[in-house]
């Protein structure tokens, strides 16, 4: 059944609070991060900044993270509901089901935004050459998520979707970015960067499937945790990261050195600093472990936004 007001936190006047609550602020670092990592290295790669296709690109990537966030929660609401009635105290609130907002405002709000995201690179495309590339770019970047959630290919439902959201955050979304910020294609020697980033965005993919692996099931939404199990998921998860530590190293030690071998590996410090704690947990973080499993995915969100935030500060501050 659903929440009720008081469980939930609102009263029928909160509706900015429950617009607020919908979007999911604390996810949306996981677009920020790699919007701000692209144009870091767009930024390094000219010597200077756009300032006008860094604004306008912010507002898409926000507009872009509003569409996302709510036509996902539009199209799980099936399986949303299904989780709030096998966890009706424990999981999250859920947006439709718990009656926070109706299904055909996040639809309508969802729509709308992706709207403000396509003018947002629109007006962004004027500061650059190359606008026909760019709104490929963006329709490409907007292909991966329909692809994602939306039928008729609806691929998280059908075992791909980790690796779609690897594509998108972790490739297309910095690349898209770098390719706004310089006007040209990214350098071969910059997945010195990009290859580690992705490989963690995978490890992010895979754990948020993590509490919802009964509910999932029930729906028959087939992805990483329900294919393999919550143990094996934590395995590949926790295998993830020091590979990404091995390539970050890897590639500076033998490749173009956009950032010195000596600087990457303080950098990947933050990453093998959570991956221990993360490690500390592993035990804990069984199916329907809920408070724990929030805290095993706060670690590895650790070392992912820190990591790349504190890569693009360098980036930046080598330029200027």
């Amino acid at each position: 059944m659903p929440l009720t007001e008081e469980e939930v936190g609102l009263s029928e006047k909160d509706i900015w609070k429950r617009w607020l609550q919908a979007v999911k602020l604390n996810s949306w670092p996981k677009i920020l991060v790699p919007f701000f990592l692209g144009h870091a290295l767009g930024v390094y790669q000219q010597g200077t900044i756009n300032w006008g296709v860094f604004l306008f690109s912010f507002i898409a990537v926000v507009a872009g993270v509003i569409f996302i966030v709510l036509i996902n929660d539009w199209g799980d609401q099936r399986v949303d509901k299904i989780k709030r009635n096998m966890f009706p105290e424990s999981c999250s609130p859920k947006t439709i089901p718990d009656a926070i907002l109706p299904a055909k405002q996040v639809f309508i709000v969802g729509f709308i935004a992706c709207i403000v995201g396509f003018l947002g690179i629109i007006s962004a495309s004027f500061f650059i050459n190359h606008p026909v590339a760019a709104l490929q770019y963006a329709l490409l970047s907007c292909f991966t998520f329909v692809a994602y959630t939306l039928p008729p290919i609806k691929l998280n439902y059908r075992g791909g979707g980790e690796l779609l959201e690897m594509l998108g955050v972790g490739f297309f979304l910095p690349l898209f970015m770098f390719f706004l910020q310089s006007g040209s294609h990214i350098p071969v020697g910059f997945f010195q960067i990009i290859l580690p980033f992705a490989t963690l965005s995978l490890s992010s993919a895979i754990a948020s499937g993590l509490s919802d692996e009964n509910s999932d099931r029930e729906g028959g939404k087939r992805t990483f945790v329900t294919l393999f199990g919550n143990k094996k998921a934590r395995i590949f998860i926790e295998i993830l990261l020091p590979v990404s530590v091995i390539f970050s190293l890897i590639i500076s030690r033998w490749g173009e050195n956009v950032i010195p071998l000596w600087l990457m590996g303080f950098i990947q410090l933050i990453v093998v600093y959570n991956y221990l704690k993360m490690r500390k947990i592993s035990h804990l973080v069984v199916s329907n472990a809920f408070s724990q499993q929030k805290q095993y995915k706060f670690y590895l969100h650790n070392a992912i936004w820190w990591s790349a935030t504190f890569t693009g500060v360098i980036l930046f501050a080598t330029t200027f």
